[in-house]
């Protein structure tokens, strides 16, 4: 086993934060989260801030852009006229943190606004400019299982990557703060297809307080979380804070788990999802053994309810 300290899991001022390590093992079971130490039931094993994130085009009235917690009487960005904040410190850290460069773009292309998945992969380029660079190598590092999707899904990422350079037109993005290079590989149309790929296998669809879908984030550390259809945590949001919450006592060693798929469906439509969206299957020897494998999850996924019931709409 490759081991590491789970960094990013909670701030390294807090003593969660070598709650968890990272174990990379053989074969296709990948990376995941392991703990520590004893967790008791109803302890949060994971606390994690996105690395980026985005609302839902319907939902930008009825939530802050920085924090997604709601707010009766939102500040509008006076230029876009698109993002609303709860506070004028919640519009200066979006401000400095991405929406400075969002701004310009949203502007540009007015009255048009890009999906949601357009505008998280835009915003993750414009991180880069304010984020530790080990955060956007811990980005880099997730499954994307390139090799594995159709040529027609392969293409309609070509496309979504040209929109997303489009976006990117004008902005300062990339690593440096100034003069950005464009020929920089991770911003290339290939580049962007990796990322939009990793996108698809990991990204976390956001919940309100009603489990309402509100919009999308990425969280690096959450994301190595391993499949299981008895899984021992469910994941909680606060705004667009993400929590696993444990739901029965974890062992020091015993692995993180969580279902990626609605444990109320069938086994059958259980398997076909995880073979169609994630690339492996639950059979039977997998159930025996307790070894549900997998990477990380893909969009729309991940909804679960306190009891660790889970649907998520594609």
């Amino acid at each position: 086993l490759e081991l590491a300290r789970c960094a990013g899991a909670r701030h390294s001022d807090d003593p969660q934060s070598s709650l968890l390590q990272v174990v990379r093992r053989e074969g296709a079971r990948g990376r995941g989260l392991v703990a520590r130490a004893r967790i008791a039931k109803g302890e949060d094993v994971l606390v994690e801030e996105p690395y980026a994130a985005v609302l839902f085009s319907e939902e930008v009235s009825r939530f802050c852009d920085f924090s997604f917690k709601p707010h009766k009487k939102l500040l509008r960005c006076a230029k876009s006229k698109v993002a609303r904040y709860a506070s004028r410190e919640a519009q200066a850290a979006a401000w400095k943190s991405y929406y400075r460069e969002e701004c310009k773009a949203l502007v540009r292309i007015q009255p048009h606004l890009p999906s949601p998945m357009v505008r998280l992969a835009a915003r993750m380029c414009w991180r880069r400019r304010t984020a530790r660079e080990s955060q956007w190598a811990a980005v880099c590092r997730l499954e994307n299982h390139w090799a594995k999707f159709s040529d027609r899904k392969k293409l309609l990422l070509a496309e979504m990557a040209n929109r997303v350079r489009a976006l990117l037109e004008g902005t300062d993005y990339g690593a440096a703060a100034s003069d950005p290079d464009p020929a920089d590989p991770a911003f290339s149309v290939k580049g962007l297809c990796m990322t939009l790929a990793r996108l698809l296998c990991n990204v976390h669809t956001i919940t309100d307080d009603e489990l309402k879908p509100i919009g999308l984030g990425v969280y690096p550390v959450g994301s190595l979380a391993n499949h299981s259809c008895t899984p021992n945590c469910v994941q909680v949001y606060q705004g667009n804070r993400l929590f696993y919450r444990c739901i029965r006592d974890i062992a020091p060693g015993e692995e993180v788990l969580i279902s990626y798929v609605d444990l109320c469906s069938l086994e059958s439509e259980r398997r076909d999802f995880l073979m169609k969206e994630y690339f492996f299957d639950i059979g039977a020897e997998a159930e025996e053994e307790g070894d549900h494998g997998g990477q990380e999850v893909a969009a729309g996924v991940r909804l679960y309810g306190a009891a660790g019931e889970g649907e998520g709409p594609k």
